[in-house]
């Protein structure tokens, strides 16, 4: 698992989506849930990096996509555990955006 967390951070370092080697590393009945995982992940990192402000329909679409995250990643990827950092940005980020209409300011 420690490899496999390596691999998906440098991949998201890099804005890379499902990688040969990402593809290599997740048993073939779970290729579809990784990808998945992936898309949602970038629909969530557009919203999170962007600094102006987001409108209410973007929030609750956001709150749905954090939502789907957890849901699928528990489902197909139960050996996966969440780090706090994921925990924050899936679990209260969508609290915080709605309350200030904004996560890329106050990014790291």
């Amino acid at each position: 698992t420690a490899n496999l967390r390596h691999v998906s951070a440098t991949c998201a370092q890099y804005g890379v989506g499902p990688t040969l080697v990402g593809m290599l590393l997740v048993p073939e009945r779970h290729h579809q849930s990784y990808k998945r995982l992936w898309i949602l992940w970038g629909r969530l990192g557009r919203t999170m990096s962007r600094v102006a402000l987001v409108a209410a329909n973007e929030v609750r679409q956001f709150r749905a996509n954090a939502r789907d995250f957890v849901q699928l990643m528990k489902r197909g990827f139960p050996w996966v555990s969440v780090s706090p950092k994921l925990h924050i940005v899936l679990h209260h980020a969508p609290d915080f955006l709605e309350r200030f209409g904004n996560i890329g300011l106050y990014g790291e």
